[in-house]
């Protein structure tokens, strides 16, 4: 009986142990079956146990993924038939060592997600005169392609942002606006663009656009019904438990594995990103009042001009100074309006573009600092525990194991193999600790995941959003050479006028 158990766990050590997969986790994939105990399997069963188990972890990913019922065949021994049938998605399906997935609450349907092309634009603020939000500033949001158009409190943004992160753990949400900027006299158009941007984003998320709450902020016409809403969302206190996280497919995707090397690179990328942003917006932010500056000294030019072709009326016979100075007036006129259209496209499609793309960032810094976060509680509490472990080991008193009364039952296999007792040991704290892993291992994995995501969405953004700024400088630089075509042809004719006088003046003889 002893070789027979030291050939088992000879067994186990080239299977488990050398392959690098962990005895803690086949410990518990063991406990859907008989236990830990190795005494209670056959040889032969024990090697079924070995070979599902490393299935679970290694797949043969020529297949496509599905719900796999493995059975037993029968054999001899009566307690064969305590081998149930498993499906790979009831349990945490392992992809390798480090990744695997937990099931979590499917999200459902609804009217938002049914459309995937989104937009959502806001109006100026105004006072509200009627209803509950009388004497209360909103903007008028309007959902297309559904028509939705209600109002909105900017406080309302606030909250929404505020109960999708209690709903949506590690999932990305937009920035907040702040609620005052430097500058008071165009305030109220950067909230509006900040307000616009930020629940567009939403709208672009397909795990947001599931939200009742983000579908009630927007559809919801009724005040009074939406402040009913509000009062719900704000009861919500943060999911802490990933079973209960909703999600689109009903899973998480865990990675236990942390990359240093892969975090230093992501973190130094957003930091890069972010101070790259705020160089952009600072030295859009010059230009703006270089190219205005531009503009009042070309203004300057056009008035000396204007001057100049006033003051022909001195001397009547210079006819041609005249409209020659009122065409250079016209034409630096138009000129200094270039400049403060050009000033005008800077601030549209640099300073608050980047101003905003620069707050983006932060929220994607908040997840890597939770992931950070979230691996440090992980290590101090596996650390802590491994320590009090050994010390149980040590003192070898079974009745401080914190052991649950089935394993107590059998205590004397226990002491006699430390591998199956210190997995069997502090069944709370081994609980608690495969919580914070998972809690870490979710947060490691979303946080890349997060990233991509939003860093793919932004690219495509920026695209349309340059697009945009090339099509408009092509207008506008075009209407800029329709000024000097026309100052030439109005230079043209005047020449041309002048040599018609001079052929066509009489010639005067005077007699003695």
């Amino acid at each position: 009986m002893i070789q027979s158990r030291e050939y088992k766990q000879n067994y186990l050590k080239e299977q488990i142990i050398d392959k690098c997969l962990n005895p803690e986790d086949f410990l518990r994939y063991c406990d859907t079956f008989k236990g830990g105990n190795i005494d209670e399997y056959t040889f032969e069963q024990l090697q079924y146990i070995v070979q599902t188990f490393q299935d679970l972890l290694i797949p043969n990913v020529s297949k496509e993924p599905e719900t796999l019922n493995i059975e037993v065949s029968e054999n001899t021994n009566d307690n064969d038939t305590y081998i149930r049938r498993i499906s790979i998605e009831e349990s945490k399906k392992k992809l390798d060592s480090n990744i695997y997935t937990i099931n979590t609450t499917k999200l459902k349907e609804n009217t938002l997600s049914s459309e995937e092309d989104i937009k959502i634009t806001l109006g100026q603020v105004y006072e509200s005169l009627d209803g509950a939000l009388k004497g209360k500033n909103v903007y008028p949001v309007t959902s297309e392609p559904f028509g939705w158009i209600v109002e909105r409190q900017v406080d309302d943004f606030v909250w929404l942002r505020k109960v999708l992160c209690n709903v949506f753990p590690g999932i990305y949400l937009p920035p907040s606006p702040p609620k005052r900027f430097r500058k008071s006299n165009d305030a109220s158009n950067k909230q509006q663009y900040f307000l616009e941007r930020f629940i567009n984003a939403m709208t672009r998320n397909c795990i947001l656009k599931r939200s009742t709450y983000l579908q009630s902020f927007l559809m919801e016409k009724d005040y009074q019904v939406f402040q009913e809403v509000k009062k719900k969302g704000k009861k919500l206190s943060k999911i802490s438990r990933i079973e209960e996280y909703w999600t689109i497919n009903g899973f998480v995707t865990c990675n236990l594995f942390n990359d240093e090397s892969e975090k230093i690179s992501l973190s130094e990328y957003l930091s890069v990103v972010e101070s790259m942003k705020k160089k952009i917006k600072r030295a859009s932010d010059e230009i703006i009042n270089s190219l205005k500056s531009i503009s009042n000294l070309i203004m300057e030019i056009s008035k000396c001009y204007e001057t100049l072709e006033n003051v022909q009326t001195f001397i009547s016979e210079v006819e041609t100074y005249k409209p020659l100075y009122s065409s250079l007036k016209t034409s630096f006129t138009y000129w200094s309006e270039h400049e403060l259209k050009s000033a005008d496209l800077m601030k549209g499609y640099f300073n608050m573009f980047f101003k905003y793309g620069y707050y983006e960032v932060g929220p994607l810094k908040d997840i890597f600092c939770e992931r950070e976060q979230k691996y440090e509680n992980y290590e101090k509490a596996k650390s802590r525990l491994a320590q009090k472990k050994e010390k149980l080991w040590v003192g070898g008193d079974v009745g401080k194991w914190g052991l649950t009364n089935e394993d107590f039952w059998n205590a004397s296999v226990l002491k006699n193999d430390k591998t199956l007792a210190l997995s069997k040991m502090c069944k709370k704290e081994s609980d608690y600790l495969i919580l914070l892993r998972d809690e870490f291992a979710y947060i490691n994995y979303q946080s890349k995941s997060e990233m991509l995501r939003v860093l793919k969405d932004n690219q495509l953004i920026e695209n349309l959003h340059f697009t945009e700024f090339a099509r408009s400088m092509c207008t506008h630089i075009t209407k800029f050479h329709v000024i000097w075509g026309e100052l030439i042809g109005s230079l043209s004719k005047i020449r041309t006028e002048n040599n018609l006088s001079k052929v066509t003046t009489p010639r005067v003889s005077i007699k003695l």
